[in-house]
């Protein structure tokens, strides 16, 4: 009977012990995949005309060694409001909202192997003359993710008539930003991991407000 005894508890140890070691395994193997340090920056757009604003970050490409704008780019137009993602002067992606409903899209950025970048226009509202817009730039490097949130905008529905025939055009106000009273960008930056100066690399020019460059792969 000892013995029966014996071998029970003994097989149940080794089916218990057997458990633990998967499920810290598996624990460790899910925690490892999911694992992602996230940096998150404020900072706003530059509206050029009333009716269209562009939403940029610099970018370091590791693989090409150059440094691109990335940009997302806001437009209205007579049809709807056109949104596309912009590397320099290359389109990536466009889409033209007719309904105004919060979005997300994502595109891969060329010349990188692991990094992709997806715009979350988090609110959007039109109005009957004007439309505003919050979005979120999120930029994906393998185990890194940075998370620009931009001030919100409003872009104007007034476009400019076309002068002929008598019609006078409408002058439209440039250079209008979303943080006319701010000089600076104010970064906040929440990590999940202590990273190291090649991460995110702040230069100065003179002159300028200080740019955040993303190095990316």
């Amino acid at each position: 009977m000892n013995s029966k005894v014996c071998g029970v508890l003994i097989s149940f140890w080794l089916h218990l012990i057997f458990y633990w070691t998967s499920g810290a395994t598996e624990g460790r193997s899910k925690g490892f995949l999911a694992y992602r340090t996230v940096q998150t920056f404020q900072t706003y757009c530059t509206c050029n005309t009333s009716y269209s604003c562009s939403c940029c970050q610099s970018v370091f490409i590791l693989y090409t060694k150059a440094e691109k704008k990335l940009c997302v780019n806001l437009t209205y137009q007579r049809n709807g409001l056109n949104i596309d993602m912009a590397l320099n002067s290359d389109t990536l992606r466009s889409r033209t909202i007719t309904n105004y409903k919060p979005l997300k899209f994502c595109t891969n950025i060329p010349g990188c192997y692991f990094s992709s970048a997806c715009v979350n226009i988090l609110e959007l509202n039109k109005f009957p003359r004007s439309i505003t817009a919050c979005l979120r730039l999120d930029i994906f490097s393998k185990k890194r993710l940075w998370q620009l949130n931009y001030d919100c905008i409003s872009i104007s529905m007034d476009l400019p008539t076309i002068p002929g025939n008598g019609t006078t055009s409408t002058t439209m106000n440039a250079g209008m930003t979303s943080a006319m009273s701010t000089q600076t960008t104010t970064m906040r930056a929440v990590e999940t991991e202590e990273t190291t100066s090649t991460d995110v690399e702040i230069i100065t020019v003179p002159g300028s407000r200080p740019t955040t460059v993303v190095d990316i792969d």
